[in-house]
């Protein structure tokens, strides 16, 4: 526990089937400075997660982590942006996203471009929001972007600290490569991290006894 965090504002419970993610966040009080955590059935998909925020937040930027994703899943992100949804939005993918699913990986490139995608190794399951009307939300969640009827977690937190956590971990991973350097056979390598360290995030390599390089502790 954090001290002095102020509880009060967050909700926490459980829905485990028939909820939407909407009703969810309508039941939590979710807005500004506050925080609601759920467990659900696999009722509804993270992108169904993201579009309820944004009703909350209005056209923001996006950053989504996931570890795959369906092509129906990324057709719904890919219309989001330039309406009145997304401005844009960032990717972290894991490395092995292009050997699993080439044909998905090759669409998703496509559509988003090597610019706004880095590949990593990476199992976290998070998305950023933030726009200048000042919403810094983190959403957290064991969920990857497709629906899976299984029991998920759903965390969703209008927190610029915890947002400031992940967001130099996002930029410092950007930074660490090149556009399209993720998606070569050779890309979990030995590669430098150079600007994680910067940001004081260790490369696994660097922590005796822990992982292989590329994977990177969040805190």
């Amino acid at each position: 526990m954090v001290v002095g965090r102020d509880v009060s504002k967050r909700e926490v419970g459980g829905r485990f089937a028939g909820d939407t993610a909407a009703e969810i966040l309508k039941q939590a009080q979710f807005g500004r400075g506050r925080e609601c955590i759920y467990l659900t059935a696999g009722q509804f998909s993270s992108v169904d997660w993201i579009d309820a925020v944004l009703d909350y937040t209005g056209e923001a930027q996006a950053c989504i982590a996931t570890w795959t994703a369906a092509a129906a899943d990324l057709d719904r992100v890919e219309k989001w942006i330039g309406s009145t949804r997304l401005l844009s939005c960032e990717w972290l993918v894991d490395r092995s996203f292009p050997n699993r699913q080439p044909k998905i990986c090759d669409m998703f490139r496509n559509r988003f471009g090597d610019d706004s995608i880095r590949v990593f190794a990476t199992h976290a399951k998070f998305t950023l929001l933030w726009n200048d009307e000042g919403w810094r939300v983190v959403m957290l969640t064991s969920a990857n972007l497709n629906k899976n009827s299984r029991t998920e977690f759903f965390h969703c937190a209008d927190d610029p600290a915890l947002f400031d956590q992940f967001w130099n971990m996002k930029d410092a991973v950007f930074e660490s490569q090149e556009p399209g350097e993720g998606f070569r056979s050779d890309a979990g390598k030995a590669r430098p991290f150079k600007a994680l360290k910067a940001a004081g995030l260790k490369d696994a390599a660097d922590r005796k006894g822990v992982g292989s390089a590329g994977q990177i502790p969040l805190f």
